[in-house]
């Protein structure tokens, strides 16, 4: 039997390692771009140095509401992708991932596993997903920390020490408090601080470490540099056309079953070309995202010269039915040197006046990054016009911004029990698919109706074509989404049918 992956994201080594447990041949398809060799030859020789690295050609601008996140300053994850797939988007955000490891190389590494609550409108006999967490986690081994107690930031361990003093009056306000759970590797780490530009030591998950433990397996055949720009099938076989990256040339490989596994946003592109309906639509779900820097209560000397990870320090989760009818998610980030740089790229000229008044800012400064359920959240509506043009928009049917004042008021409310005060005036709301937490365009369901999927990922037109990436998450509750896609992923590869 032939199998064929495509995508070397999350979804795409999960769902491979499933199939070459049950004995599977496995070729994954990939475009594949990685980092510029003269970049990466960079990072080899900070590696093999004692020097703490702070390079400026491997950091990028300052993020704002419109910018890309780009590791080591680096556009190798989004580049090449509209030669392909051609888009034109209004008011929304929408940018897949040609890269190996796709959006993996962006993410910041928090993981968490849905609660039984969030699987509660998945099929029935895919609820229980524990099974499939722990072999995951278990995989990936050094790289899974639950306890990042001894990587707190002084401001972290401040912040924690006052709310478990609080715990039952949070409790009883729908605050429940934690540590970040991490992806890395921290006993290498050298808490350098740069890890929002990319890590200089590559100690952040991202499947490109999977990728090449795969490569190891007899049964397993990684093909790059190539581009699926659509599929179909007969009653025998799935038909899959290729382009070559490097020489353009068309091509088709012949496959019994093909696992798609681009991203929620690619696949979705690749869905719609493979029906070749003009005007037809899907619509992603998204985890409406924002920022809010707060104020702490005391400032702290010498964070700009402690030794810190700037990663997710501390995560909450607040459940309070006048601000939203479900819970919201909360990520706290304390000292990095990207929030005077921040400054700076705002106030320009002004900047140099008022520095002195900054530094006491900067040391009490705390960012939140938040996440609304999707069900409260707008979707992006996507449509297909022609092989090669699609149609993205925002659907606008929630009024986030509201939800969003409302949890600024609430926080604002208890911001002496909190030790730390919003600066609402500072609030930033991202684009709708700016959260990179998108997904559910063909949603998995016990009875697949229209754009929907059995709980193998396989949509009503096709037998033997499975989706396994985040398109096919029936709910997205707010929060991080990598451990559900890998776990989800790799059910249907270790159990699906052949």
């Amino acid at each position: 039997m032939k199998v064929i992956v495509v995508g070397s994201g999350p979804a795409g080594v999960s769902v491979t390692k499933g199939l070459l447990e049950r004995g599977c041949k496995v070729t994954l398809l990939d475009v594949g771009n990685t980092l510029e060799t003269d970049k990466q030859v960079l990072l080899d020789t900070i590696q093999k140095s004692d020097a703490l690295p702070h390079i400026e050609s491997l950091r990028y601008p300052a993020n704002a509401k419109n910018k890309m996140k780009l590791p080591y300053g680096s556009n190798f994850i989004y580049a090449g992708v509209k030669e392909y797939f051609s888009w034109d988007v209004q008011n929304c955000y929408f940018s897949p991932s040609f890269a190996q490891g796709g959006l993996s190389n962006v993410w910041g590494g928090a993981i968490a596993e849905y609660t039984q609550d969030d699987l509660s409108n998945w099929p029935v006999s895919c609820r229980d997903l524990s099974s499939y967490y722990s072999d995951i986690i278990s995989w990936l081994g050094k790289y899974y920390i639950s306890d990042t107690s001894s990587v707190l930031s002084q401001q972290a361990h401040y912040l924690k020490n006052v709310w478990q003093k609080h715990f039952v009056e949070f409790e009883k306000k729908g605050f429940s408090f934690g540590q970040a759970t991490l992806a890395i590797d921290f006993n290498q780490c050298r808490l350098c601080g740069s890890c929002q530009y990319g890590c200089p030591y590559q100690l952040i998950y991202n499947t490109s470490i999977h990728l090449d433990l795969l490569k190891l397996n007899a049964d397993f055949n990684y093909i790059n540099d190539v581009v699926v720009e659509n599929f179909s099938e007969d009653k025998n076989e799935v038909v899959v056309h290729i382009k070559n990256k490097k020489n353009f040339q068309l091509d088709k490989v012949y496959a019994d079953r093909l696992f798609v596994a681009c991203g929620a946003g690619l696949s979705s592109l690749l869905y719609l070309r493979a029906l070749n309906k003009p005007g037809k639509e899907l619509y992603l779900k998204d985890s409406q995202h924002f920022i809010l820097p707060c104020l702490l209560d005391k400032p702290f000397k010498g964070v700009e010269s402690e030794a810190l990870h700037v990663l997710c320090q501390l995560k909450a989760s607040l459940t309070e039915e006048n601000v939203s009818s479900f819970p919201v998610y909360l990520q706290f980030y304390t000292y990095m040197d990207l929030y005077l740089q921040e400054m700076k790229n705002k106030l320009r000229w002004v900047f140099p006046l008022v520095k002195p008044f900054l530094n006491s800012w900067i040391r009490r400064l705390v960012v939140i990054q938040g996440y609304l359920n999707s069900k409260e959240s707008n979707q992006l509506a996507i449509q297909y016009q022609s092989a090669n043009k699609f149609k993205i928009k925002k659907s606008q049917s929630k009024s986030t911004s509201t939800t969003i004042r409302k949890v600024v008021r609430y926080l604002k409310k208890h911001k002496n029990e909190l030790a730390l005060k919003p600066l609402h005036f500072l609030l930033m709301q991202s684009l709708t698919g700016q959260s990179n937490h998108v997904t559910g365009s063909l949603p998995m369901s016990d009875h697949p109706q229209e754009d929907e999927v059995d709980i193998w990922g396989r949509p009503r037109h096709f037998n033997r074509v499975h989706f396994v990436d985040g398109s096919i998450l029936p709910s997205m509750p707010a929060g991080p989404i990598t451990l559900t896609i890998m776990a989800n992923a790799y059910r249907i590869g270790k159990e699906g049918p052949l």
